[in-house]
């Protein structure tokens, strides 16, 4: 599962249990972690990692 985190929050996420680098075409996405399955992971820490990426997401601003 990847999660979007932001740039400035991308060290502290990578630091959480089950989180690493994301890396899909080749090389880090920073802002962004990679998690080990949500099926891995429990409710609380789910929910977690949701609030995280919607708190990140919120601060964007809207597409056109």
């Amino acid at each position: 599962m990847h999660v979007r985190v932001g740039p400035e929050a991308y060290a502290e996420n990578l630091s959480k249990p089950g989180a690493r680098e994301m890396n899909v075409t080749g090389r880090v996405m920073t802002g962004w972690v990679t998690l080990d399955g949500p099926e891995d992971l429990e409710d609380e820490a789910l929910s977690d990692w949701i609030s995280t990426s919607l708190d990140f997401v919120r601060t964007l601003p809207p597409k056109p």
